[in-house]
């Protein structure tokens, strides 16, 4: 086909819009040479250009935990426009490749970790769109 053959062909169709990222409803539907028009067909999508957010609440730097004296809370929240996974460690800082897995609202008696000293609190999110995430904590005590 020629350019002039395609433009004919697709005069009607619309230029291209700037959408703002969230959630929106569109329908299409096609005609044919003889401007037989197939039945609209709504679609719902998400438009996400962003990575999932993380905010954590506990625990903090500079916190020091006692063995059977207190124990360590994990909380913390993910957003984003979609699903999203997310998995949460403590990483001893003396012993970097001992991760402790730990998910929301998980609480730790110090005992129950390998190692005492400074430790810190990685969440990594990644959403369905395949956008990445991370945030640690400053180091906390763990005696």
């Amino acid at each position: 086909m020629t350019a002039d053959e395609i433009s004919s062909r697709y005069a009607n169709a619309t230029q291209p819009a700037t959408v703002a990222e969230g959630p929106h409803k569109f329908s299409y539907y096609s005609t044919d040479n003889v401007d037989n028009k197939e039945d609209e067909k709504p679609k719902d999508i998400i438009l996400d250009n962003s990575a999932p957010v993380i905010s954590i609440t506990s625990p903090l730097g500079g916190e020091k935990f006692v063995a059977t004296q207190n124990k360590i809370n994990v909380n913390y929240a993910v957003s984003d426009l979609g699903p999203y996974s997310a998995t949460g460690y403590l990483i001893s800082n003396a012993h970097p490749e001992y991760k402790y897995i730990v998910g929301q609202s998980t609480s730790i008696e110090p005992l129950g970790l390998l190692y005492s000293g400074f430790y810190t609190l990685t969440i990594e999110a990644t959403d369905w769109a395949g956008h990445r995430s991370s945030s640690t904590t400053a180091k906390f005590e763990v005696v």
